[in-house]
């Protein structure tokens, strides 16, 4: 694909260089194109190759150099009944992102362009939730002038998009490539105009004659005033913070060349600064000018931080049908066995859940099973004592998710723990 884009670029450079030149790109001018064309997906989306409706907007820098933004929208379906997922009707597909363009001729009538971007594809399937991924784009295309601001324009892109799921499988990600290829109109807004020609200037009138020469007289300029004295005012905002936060320094002066303030050392002669002592402080604010110098002071208090209330939340999920703590949790259980090894008097009860897969008993017992698998990791892990934890199995009870998507069940296969809170001071 990348191939045949390179060949279309170089087919449109070599018809650009036989037409007549004309300047058409002008630097300072603002772009605007509604244009229709196809979007072509990659195979490993499953999606059907649709019409594409969309709008670009952008400003020329320079003759070529320019910058725009790009919306296209696609109204799709699957391939194939097989990749349709349970629920899933036709997807909208939203790409939006900024470009960089680069006129090759800007003179002429016809000028290709190279383009590169960045932005983003959203996929939202109908009954299914949306999907939003990161695209670079690369491509290029043409503008052909039929007036100093209407041209014809054609576009072709190819898209990679990083990471981006399968509708046929949620769980596999992949980079993919798009290609999207339109045609739409050009209309160009302002920009420099072509310098008037030249007119010749009138010839200039002959010299008047000379004057007489001035007689010069001596005259003494009167004594300087003496400066104006210096002066300066420093506040705090608010004056009274709690040992962590942050407050505003702000200061002016007048009729002044430089300043200090401590603690600190020299600033500006008025400006603005956060500040975070952690005691109480005076500001003094010491200002210099040609008039003499200046002080002013201000109290920050600083007030000791109230006790802090310290809690601990675990969650695990598990695969389905499934009572195997998985590796990626360790670190999480570890920082709860942390916490009860700190605070060794702290009790509390690990609930385990399960999807709706299967009946409320066996589900009952399965979450029972993935309670006690966490019960007995803080214990012959971290050494934990058994009658500070128990375990309660809900099946599939108190759901935090939608069972009716993979997503959401996955979800619902959980641990939840909550741990007594302490005060610490």
């Amino acid at each position: 694909m990348r191939r045949k884009l390179l060949t279309l670029l170089s087919g449109l450079l070599l018809l650009g260089a036989t037409t007549v030149a004309h300047a058409e790109v002008k630097a300072g001018s603002f772009g605007l194109t509604p244009f229709v064309g196809g979007f072509l997906f990659d195979g490993a989306q499953h999606l059907e190759m649709m019409p594409m409706y969309g709008i670009r907007a952008g400003y020329n820098f320079t003759e070529n150099f320019g910058f725009e933004g790009v919306f296209n929208y696609v109204r799709t379906e699957p391939t194939a009944a097989r990749y349709v997922i349970p629920g899933q009707g036709k997807s909208n597909v939203y790409n939006y992102r900024g470009e960089l363009l680069y006129h090759f001729m800007p003179k002429s009538r016809f000028v290709p362009f190279l383009a590169a971007g960045y932005g983003a594809q959203t996929i939202d399937p109908e009954n299914v939730a949306s999907d939003t991924h990161g695209a670079f784009s690369a491509g290029g295309g043409f503008k052909y002038f039929f007036t100093d601001s209407i041209a014809l324009r054609g576009d072709v892109r190819d898209l990679v998009i990083n990471k981006m799921a399968t509708l046929a499988d949620q769980t596999k990600k992949q980079t993919v490539n798009n290609v999207e290829y339109g045609l739409g109109i050009y209309f160009q807004f302002g920009g420099e105009k072509p310098a008037p020609a030249p007119v010749a200037a009138p010839a200039p009138p002959p010299p008047p004659a000379p004057a007489p020469a001035p007689v010069k007289k001596e005259v003494v300029a009167p004594a300087p005033p003496p400066p104006p004295a210096p002066t300066s005012k420093i506040s705090v905002t608010p004056a009274t913070i709690t040992r962590g936060q942050a407050a505003t320094l702000a200061w002016s002066s007048e009729n002044t060349t430089d300043c200090t303030v401590e603690p600190g050392g020299a600033v500006q002669t008025q400006n603005s600064i956060s500040v975070t002592p952690t005691a109480d402080t005076t500001y003094t604010l010491t200002c210099n000018g040609p008039g003499g110098r200046t002080t002013s002071t201000t109290n920050l208090t600083v007030q000791a931080p109230p006790p802090e209330k310290v809690c601990i939340v675990l969650g695990v999920q598990f695969d389905t049908n499934k009572a195997v703590v998985k590796p990626k949790y360790h670190d999480e259980i570890k920082k709860a066995a942390d916490f009860l090894t700190k605070y060794d008097f702290v009790t509390g009860v690990i609930d385990g859940y399960t999807d709706n897969v299967g009946t409320y008993k066996y589900n009952q017992k399965l979450s029972q099973k993935r309670a006690e698998a966490v019960r007995t990791y803080l214990i012959e892990k971290f050494g934990i004592k058994a009658d500070r934890l128990t375990a309660k199995g809900h099946s599939y009870d108190n759901p935090v998710a939608s069972n009716d998507t993979a997503a959401g069940r996955a979800k619902n296969r959980r641990i939840e723990a909550n741990f007594e809170c302490v005060i610490q001071k």
